[in-house]
């Protein structure tokens, strides 16, 4: 009883945390638009990183059966946020849309072409290092759920 409890838990939760950050990061980016006050704008550009950094916190944790912290696990989560707020900002930088963020203020976004292929490189590569770091606790039969590795 108390296991079928946590597992509805747990999936209403998977569900309703990505809708909200969804939802506050288009609210973010119309309000900006909108407005065109480049807060908003980057309130959404933040919360657009948060939702793909937990979108991948929700898909990895099914792979993931054992007790301990896995690093990769968690590196790979960060970079894919880091990636996704970075070249969404530099995206819509680009397009002119107000931005209120230090960078863009400073007028140094320009500069700073090289950071949104820097941070896809660097998602890729976590992802390769928790790809490896899985798979070898899967030939060693435990901590992984293998239904979850295709």
């Amino acid at each position: 009883m108390e296991t079928e409890r946590r597992h509805a838990v747990r999936r209403w939760v998977t569900r309703v945390i990505p809708l909200l950050l969804l939802t506050e990061s288009l609210a973010g980016l119309v309000g900006g638009l909108v407005f065109q006050h480049g807060q908003w704008t980057a309130i959404g550009v933040v919360f657009f990183g948060l939702l793909a950094a937990c979108l991948v916190t929700i898909k990895t944790q099914r792979a993931v059966t054992g007790k301990g912290f896995d690093y990769s696990r968690w590196s790979f989560v960060a970079a894919t946020g880091l990636a996704a707020y970075v070249n969404s900002a530099w995206i819509l930088w680009a397009c002119g849309v107000p931005l209120a963020i230090g960078t863009v203020q400073d007028g140094r976004m320009g500069e700073n072409y090289w950071l949104g292929p820097v941070a896809i490189v660097y998602a890729v590569l976590t992802f390769l290092v928790y790809a490896v770091v899985r798979r070898g606790r899967a030939g060693r039969g435990g901590g992984v759920n293998r239904k979850s590795l295709g």
